[in-house]
């Protein structure tokens, strides 16, 4: 290294001990380009000032060295004599980045176990934005841009995840599970409860508070679905699509549940309150009728429960009509005595089978009493023609 010096002044200042060149009192500090003296070496430019170190065979090192583990050693950035940042270790031996206006460090590593900490103090971290919202938000406009958790472990079961901590505990944590057997699943995990509080396993079968999913949608317990109030907020509606939007359980506030296509919405409906069912018809107020049928009904059986039979017709004490009673009263009004008429029928919106089965069963036993009645009356005709 060559060193001239041409001012006697100057020279008188400098002296060199073996190839150290130095400045003659070691406490003086060091200026070029200007007399002021701001530090113990001080570069001064009209320009863009550059303070340049190169080494033509070897690596370059340019290095800050403190005293003593209490002191700090960094490298301050100003303006206009004024300190805006500092860069270095701290006293605690920490590598940070900070802000001297307001004491804060948005950027620090620990020299312990090298965790990086990011704005220590306040502040937001922006990723392709100047103005972040939130503690941290990312911009970018890529078809498929995001955060990308990539796990590298040669493991056969390792997991990917964020987690929520509350005060240094963690309550949930949402990510991956690459199980033993290879199968991927997603995971919310309820750390409090000790289990997924939702999952997807590797043939998207999804559980709810169920680790093993054994249909599309599996749940573990009670489930609810509130009113549509968006659909109809008069009504209150909640629906149920199974396959296809044409194909639904609906149920409505007030009113109760329907089962129904788009082409009939309205094929099977249970009322609330009563339960009463309605197929293809609106279910029934009356509490005593809980099924009521618009159609045909095609069973192979039907047990109607029914009590007091008729029995008490064949009871000794039993009075049946004469003929001619009978005959009179068809004549009078126009149907059985003790079967509803037509416009009773009509009035009543029909009839009640179990009770008209034993209105008929009645009519049968009286008939049978006629008949044996009748058969008397030829037997005794018959001997009577015979003498």
């Amino acid at each position: 290294m060559l060193f001239f010096i041409t001012n006697y002044a100057m020279q008188a200042q400098w002296t060199t001990t073996g190839t150290v060149i130095h400045p003659a009192t070691l406490t003086n500090n060091v200026s070029i380009g200007t007399n002021i003296n701001g530090a113990n070496l001080f570069v001064q430019q009209t320009g863009v000032a550059t303070l340049g170190v190169k080494s033509t065979s070897s690596s370059t090192t340019l290095f800050l060295e403190r005293g003593n583990p209490g002191n700090s050693a960094e490298i301050s950035y100003r303006s206009l004599g004024t300190t805006l940042w500092n860069i270095g270790i701290s006293t605690s031996s920490n590598f940070a980045i900070r802000n001297i206006t307001n004491g804060a460090e948005p950027f620090r590593i620990l020299q312990a176990n090298n965790n990086v900490i990011l704005c220590r103090g306040g502040g937001n971290v922006g990723i392709a934005t100047d103005v972040p919202s939130d503690l941290l938000q990312i911009n970018h406009t890529l078809y498929n841009g995001g955060i990308l958790l990539n796990n590298v472990a040669a493991s056969a079961s390792e997991k990917s995840e964020i987690k929520f901590n509350k005060n240094g505990l963690q309550m949930w944590g949402i990510g991956s599970d690459l199980t033993n057997n290879g199968s991927q699943s997603f995971f919310v995990w309820n750390n409090t409860a000790n289990r997924s509080a939702f999952f997807i396993d590797n043939k998207n079968y999804v559980g709810i508070d169920n680790q093993n999913p054994n249909f599309k949608f599996d749940v573990n317990g009670n489930m609810q679905a509130r009113w549509n109030f968006e659909k109809n907020a008069a009504l209150k509606e909640a629906y149920l699509f199974l396959g296809d939007i044409n194909h639904f359980i609906k149920s409505t506030y007030a009113v109760g549940v329907t089962i129904g296509t788009n082409l009939v919405p309205n094929a099977i409906q249970l009322a609330e309150g009563t339960g009463n069912v309605g197929i293809g018809v609106t279910p029934s107020s009356n509490p005593a009728w809980k099924l009521r049928v618009d159609g045909g009904i095609a069973a192979r059986e039907v047990k109607v429960t029914a009590f007091a039979f008729p029995d008490f017709v064949f009871e000794p004490n039993y009075k049946i009509l004469s003929i001619p009673e009978i005959e009179n009263y068809v004549q009078a009004h126009k149907h059985l005595p003790g079967i509803p008429s037509a416009a009773e029928v009509e009035k009543n919106n029909g009839i009640e089978l179990g009770n008209m089965q034993l209105l008929l069963l009645q009519k049968i036993e009286e008939l049978t009493l006629y008949i044996i009645q009748q058969q008397k009356e030829i037997d005794a005709l018959k001997t009577a023609i015979k003498k």
